[in-house]
């Protein structure tokens, strides 16, 4: 977005007329960095070669076309067709200028005020003293600005071209041309938002370079291509679960004030997910295409800042708007900052911060649970794998069938899931993705446990295990999983525990999920667990688009606790009477 790409130098050459046939003329082209970092070159640009007869810079009678197609992407230079005969006349005196429209030679452009509107035009300086001395002659053009609409223009394309060609190349294929209409902005604020009848980005001027918009945008775009996006569409707090909360303009939904269930989940879905594609094409490729690319775009965080005037602080103030995180749950807005507590599978911040700790290149890092992020699949593994483009999972368009991909994969001895995060097999590399789901507050928290050691031989030890349901109150039913030490599974709760208490939404933006804490008590654990042995468990939360729930795969998972089986001192009572039960089971 910021783009403040200068695009520097787009080369084309000329042939020289019918004056001498070596002669070669190479035009360079380049835009201003918007932070005044340097040029970049005019990328894959529509450009048309003007030899101006009277001087007026514009296209008017007797001006001669002699070029006319697209700059190079990569800056280099180009044979065109030789002008017409007026270029050896004119000698040193040659005049020319190039008119820019606002498209790329994919059809990819920028239009006025609509989808269906002009693209913006741009016509350069003059450059004069070009004539003929049978030699190659390089020409630098003046950089363009980032002043005028028509000039933003081009700043706008150069940033959609990026996301455009980084997922023509990593998904083999091209994606349809979008359309970027640049419209006026609103009384307060900024407008931006992707229609997929049309192919359509809209933006208001203010958004002009802000490149995470931008890309978030375009996100939308590969997620439709993908068959990974059935969003509804509609108004949503970016903090707050949309099963939850919904803004004042958006209709009651049946699911505690919120959107319904499904609509819910693909919209906080869709919108997750177009930042992660957007931001994962930044963290693959920005540095090599835009070497001057600000820091505040190129990090990792999402940063949203109204382009109000052309020269912007690398802080963006005073044009900042707001940042978010994704790899903490922090969020930052102009009040200040403050932790985002992940709010589960109805809030876009954290679908997207799921999705990136399964992507993301740096594993090893510490979450605020304690657990390790070891899962590091990157862009490729990400996308065959997990979302399904390669065809052998589902193409999910909500975070529990993501979730379904998940389990495929973990469950396969060669998958990169198992290999990245060196689980020994399905069940431990479910617990280590369930790190994350625990993370951003998808599934509950495993926090305690006590066992009850029956020593009259009636068969009665029980374990009490003690969990923080999270998922910002949607999910209904819970139990837990318990492994041996070397992930074999041994046996759940054979009836879900309801959840005790539903908290009534409340209104307008939050950020904080609710959360709440009771305890899932299993009995008849003799002859399944051996006094003095070391086991593992793991919390299981319903995801609220799957019923019923009929094995372990079925729930979210959460991170594990370990625990030895031996009686904590002064505990006398079991809490619940219930049976246990094996792999796949029936409510």
């Amino acid at each position: 977005m910021r783009l403040y790409t200068s695009l520097a130098a787009c080369a084309l050459f000329l042939g020289a007329g019918h004056a001498l046939a070596d002669e070669l003329i190479e035009f360079k082209f380049s835009i201003n960095n918007r932070l005044a970092n340097g040029t970049l070159p005019l990328r894959d640009m529509r450009v048309l070669l003007f030899e101006d007869d009277d001087g007026d810079n514009t296209t008017t009678f007797g001006d001669d076309l002699f070029f006319t197609g697209f700059t190079s992407v990569l800056g280099t230079a180009f044979n065109v067709v030789e002008p017409g005969d007026d270029f050896s006349i004119f000698g040193t005196d040659y005049e020319v200028f190039a008119q820019f429209a606002s498209q790329r030679r994919t059809g990819t452009r920028v239009a006025d005020g609509s989808y269906a509107g002009n693209n913006f035009v741009l016509n350069t300086g003059l450059v004069t003293g070009i004539g003929d001395n049978n030699t190659t002659t390089t020409i630098t053009v003046t950089p363009i600005d980032n002043t005028s609409r028509a000039e933003k223009s081009l700043h706008t394309l150069m940033t959609v071209g990026f996301f455009e060609d980084y997922y023509n190349q990593l998904l083999a294929g091209t994606r349809d041309p979008v359309t970027v209409a640049i419209v006026n902005n609103p009384a307060s604020g900024s407008i931006a938002f992707y229609t997929n009848a049309s192919d359509g980005i809209t933006i208001s001027d203010n958004n002009w370079s802000t490149w995470d918009v931008i890309g978030h945008e375009y996100g939308h775009h590969v997620a439709q291509e993908m068959g990974i996006d059935a969003s509804p569409g509609g108004a949503h707090f970016i903090t707050s679960s949309v099963l939850r909360v919904r803004p004042p303009a958006m209709a009651a939904g049946p699911n505690q004030g919120g959107l319904a269930t499904l609509p819910g989940l693909q919209l906080a879905w869709s919108e997750g997910i177009a930042t992660t594609l957007s931001q994962i094409a930044t963290n693959e490729r920005a540095n090599a295409v835009f070497p001057n690319l600000p820091a505040a775009d190129k990090d990792t965080d999402y940063d949203v800042y109204i382009s109000s005037n052309p020269t912007v602080s690398a802080t963006m103030a005073p044009d900042f708007q707001f940042r978010h995180s994704m790899e903490s749950l922090s969020f930052t807005n102009q009040g200040g900052q403050f932790n985002t507590m992940g709010q589960g599978e109805g809030n876009e911040l954290s679908v997207m911060r799921a999705l990136w700790d399964f992507y993301d290149n740096t594993p090893g890092e510490t979450f605020a649970s304690g657990m390790t992020d070891t899962i590091s699949l990157g862009a490729s593994n990400m996308m065959d794998d997990l979302l399904g483009q390669d065809g052998s999972g589902v193409k999910p368009q909500t975070f529990d069938a993501f979730w379904r991909n998940v389990w495929k994969e973990a469950g396969q001895a060669g998958s990169a899931l198992r290999t990245s995060s060196g689980a020994v097999n399905q069940n431990h590399a479910m617990a280590l993705a369930g790190a994350i789901l625990q993370e951003n507050g998808i599934s509950s928290v495993p926090t305690g446990e006590t066992i009850t050691l029956d020593t009259t031989g009636g068969g009665n030890s029980s374990i009490t295990f003690n969990i923080t349901e999270q998922n910002d109150d949607v999910s209904n039913f819970f139990n837990v999983a318990v492994f041996d030490t070397a992930w074999n599974f041994l046996f759940m709760r054979a009836n879900d525990v309801n959840d005790p208490n539903h908290v009534a939404p409340v209104a307008g933006m939050v950020t904080t999920g609710i959360t709440e804490a009771f305890a899932i008590g299993v009995t008849g654990v003799d002859g399944l667990l051996v006094v003095g042995r070391q086991y593992h468990w793991v919390a299981l939360n319903d995801p609220l688009n799957v019923a019923p729930l009929d094995s372990i795969d079925d729930y979210y998972w959460s991170s594990h606790r370990s625990f030895t089986f031996i009686p904590a001192p002064g505990t006398v009572v079991l809490l619940a009477l219930t049976g246990i039960v094996g792999l796949r089971r029936r409510r």
